[in-house]
């Protein structure tokens, strides 16, 4: 390889406007080294060469370079986080744990501009915002003060209702919404969350406001309420991540709410996920925590729909991801589900995409060879947020999961 192409991506990240903004105010010296070479660069507002001590070191072997600069990028070679936690090829080191949360999204957006995935966007062939429509609820759960809670609706027929993940909202499903081939046949409703996206906190907005308590059984509570007043019939739930934690614990708990559920990267015991830097005092939420979900997108993401996805958690309220984390990697427990799912054995069709790292195909697995009459398959070149980091390819695996849903239902 020599040093030429190092160099180059190199002069890419010192070039990117985006790495700089990311870098804003750091102050921070990354090394990437190996194979005798070593390069430093500074990042803050103005990336540049740099000598002197390195804060955080990246180092490894010719080889791993030249794959991670050319290809083929398999799962653990996507991301900095990915590499971070699963890539022996790499060794990293960092002055401090604050010292790397700190200077995370910047650290991302250098390993994406190595990945380079694809410039154009990927939508659902005949897509429109057009027929989307948005509107609120009012409702109350447990005796406690009401919220305002955003609604998305779009089509007609059978009733879809889509669940967020953690910390984000129901943008999520936008290109959902807006594929012409599921509104001619979906009535399709997705909702924020109390406190998430477009929705009031509880007592919000004409009373006093209080903080998002992120337990299964609110989050069930919510879900019933939506369900009650938004669908006609019992619908089927489509929920990623947290929100697919809960789509199996409806098909388990409630199951005369719903007519079955497609879990989209589905935990089985999702550990992990949680960190102090989630809402650490000297750690930026708006450039952190968008970076701790973009290692989780695959390389063949298009770059739009990688900050589309991201862009969600720079916009969420302070503290709402980490409180949403709770339920999902501490709380949640498929363990607890399994006997319930096969008792009423309502349709389960479970979808990960072959780059979540956070709940991964194997952890999905564990569910499927539980429950017998689940559905489960890997959908390759996909990661957790595929509703939104690729809708394109998406589309299909939806197609083809509420089809079979209501063919078994």
């Amino acid at each position: 390889m020599g040093t030429a192409p190092l160099d180059r991506w190199l002069e890419r990240c010192l070039a990117d406007r985006e790495l700089a903004r990311l870098a804003s105010g750091l102050d921070r010296v990354v090394e990437i080294a190996g194979s005798g070479l070593s390069r430093r660069i500074l990042l803050d507002d103005t990336p540049r060469p740099a000598e002197g001590k390195a804060h955080i070191s990246i180092r490894a072997e010719e080889a791993a370079w030249v794959q991670l600069l050319g290809g083929p990028h398999p799962r653990g070679w996507q991301s900095y986080g990915a590499i971070r936690r699963f890539n022996d090829a790499f060794r990293i080191v960092a002055e401090s744990p604050l010292a790397e949360a700190q200077a995370l999204a910047a650290l991302e957006r250098m390993i994406e501009i190595a990945i380079d995935p694809p410039a154009e966007p990927n939508i659902p062939d005949g897509w429109t915002a057009d027929a989307i429509s948005s509107t609120s609820l009012h409702a109350a759960i447990d005796g406690r003060a009401p919220a305002h809670l955003r609604v998305m609706t779009a089509g007609k027929g059978t009733p879809v209702l889509f669940l967020h993940t953690a910390g984000a909202d129901s943008r999520q499903y936008l290109y959902q919404l807006g594929d012409p081939a599921l509104s001619g046949r979906y009535r399709m409703i997705a909702f924020d969350l109390p406190g998430h996206g477009g929705s009031s906190l509880e007592g919000e907005f004409g009373g006093k406001a209080a903080d998002w308590q992120a337990t299964g059984g609110r989050y069930l509570a919510w879900c019933r309420a939506a369900i009650e007043a938004l669908c006609e019939a019992p619908p089927i739930v489509v929920g990623c991540s947290a929100g697919a934690a809960m789509a199996l614990t409806l098909a388990a708990r409630e199951p005369g709410l719903v007519r079955g559920a497609v879990a989209l990267e589905a935990p089985y015991k999702a550990q992990g996920r949680l960190t102090p830097f989630l809402g650490h005092a000297r750690v930026s939420e708006g450039r952190h925590n968008p970076a701790w979900v973009r290692a989780l997108l695959a390389p063949a993401s298009p770059k739009p729909h990688r900050d589309e996805a991201c862009g969600i958690y720079q916009q969420a309220r302070p503290g709402i991801y980490a409180e949403d984390l709770r339920y999902y990697s501490q709380e949640f427990d498929a363990a607890g589900l399994i006997g319930d799912l096969n008792r009423h054995a309502r349709p389960v069709v479970l979808r990960t995409g072959a780059y979540d790292y956070s709940a991964t195909p194997e952890d999905t697995a564990r569910i499927a060879d539980a429950v017998p009459h689940a559905d489960f398959r890997i959908m390759p070149d996909l990661g957790h947020f595929p509703m939104i980091e690729n809708p394109g390819d998406f589309a299909p695996w939806l197609h083809e999961s509420l089809d079979m849903v209501e063919e078994r239902s």
